[in-house]
């Protein structure tokens, strides 16, 4: 009886190279699979430099136009997410949960009467 092939994303999770997440297609990647990365794409712009004449990174982000045209939603929905982030002082952000719990709950009010 011949054994099952292991599939290759099974053979990284075993060596440690990547580590599953619990989300089909997110995967943690090790300190190696990103030095093979780094060492790619610094002997891809070596080899190609005399072709390029800027380097250019993007951030893990794009537009809503093209997030929307890009057919990801579609295809994978269990991967997306969004990022919420703010910079504020321990007061500023305190009145935003207040003005939250206003908003969500109404304002409390002390010494409510009670109805029998």
């Amino acid at each position: 009886m011949m054994d099952a092939q292991v599939s290759f994303l099974d053979q990284l999770f075993a060596k440690g190279v990547l580590h599953d997440s619990g989300v089909d297609g997110l995967y943690a990647r090790s300190g190696e699979f990103e030095d093979v990365i780094a060492r790619f794409e610094k002997f891809a712009l070596t080899y190609g430099q005399d072709e390029i004449s800027e380097a250019m990174v993007f951030p893990p982000g794009m537009t809503m136009q093209d997030f929307e045209t890009s057919g990801y939603m579609k295809n994978f929905p269990q991967l997306a997410g969004t990022v919420h982030a703010f910079a504020a002082t321990t007061m500023t952000t305190w009145g935003c949960c207040n003005a939250w719990r206003l908003a969500t709950t109404g304002p409390r009010i002390r010494n409510r009467p009670r109805w029998h």
